[in-house]
């Protein structure tokens, strides 16, 4: 928690002290996000523990560029280093840390007065370590995306972005597949909520919630849902 009430002050210390211009044609974005999440995690090639919970502070970097014609191009950076825990089998609790870069890419296929609506795909690399180097993988998920965009206000907007996989490939220590739609399921949800706090910066308010599942005979999934603060700044 120390950390995230650094980020926070940090951004607010750029928020105020930037001298801000007036032009509001901006087509790139870059912003900063701490959050908290809580998750619940089953692994049973990592381990027989039935069920692990885990809870941890993300750190994100997102860019975001609007390109010719309405497209949305958009990366995406997380990170965070937790615990999976165990009640039932505390001796068999594990570090658990993770390293997400999400990229997605965007069509407009509706633009009304006060919404938008865009549809695309996504593409998720996804790097995640165990214990002290007990097990790794390397993940690539490629997804089917929509995002839609509401403006409530000149100060006041809301988007939200859900993503589904169609296809996702393991590599590591503990499998190394590949999983198409009818071996894998999951989702991606994202909802934010932005203000604006000048021609230049967006203070956001952010929840997201991710599901994996793999279907053969109950192995692995995993479900984590998260909210975040953080600044953008437009440029």
């Amino acid at each position: 928690m120390v950390r995230i009430k650094h980020l926070l002050v940090i951004a607010s210390f750029f928020v105020t002290s930037i001298s801000l211009a007036q032009n509001t044609s901006f087509k790139n974005s870059i912003g900063v996000r701490a959050g908290y999440s809580l998750g619940a995690y089953k692994n049973l090639i990592l381990s027989p523990v039935v069920l692990y919970n885990y809870e941890t502070d993300v750190f994100e970097i997102n860019y975001l560029r609007y390109k010719k014609n309405g497209r949305i191009m958009e990366f995406n950076l997380q990170h965070w280093d937790s615990a999976l825990e165990s009640e039932k089998i505390p001796a068999l609790n594990l570090d658990y840390r993770s390293d997400r870069l999400w990229f997605s890419y965007l069509y407009p296929v509706t633009n009304q007065n006060n919404w938008a609506g865009h549809v695309g795909f996504s593409l998720q690399t996804i790097g995640v370590a165990f214990g002290e180097l007990v097990a790794a993988e390397l993940q690539q998920k490629i997804s089917v995306a929509g995002r839609v965009n509401f403006q409530l206000h000149d100060r006041h907007a809301i988007n939200s972005q859900l993503s589904v996989p169609l296809l996702l490939f393991v590599f590591g220590n503990l499998d190394t597949d590949f999983y198409p739609s009818h071996r894998y399921q999951g989702y991606i949800f994202n909802v934010a909520y932005h203000y604006s706090l000048s021609n230049r910066f967006d203070l956001v308010a952010q929840f997201h919630s991710r599901y994996d599942r793999l279907k053969s005979e109950n192995i692995f999934r995993e479900l984590q849902n998260r909210v975040a603060i953080g600044v953008d700044f437009k440029f």
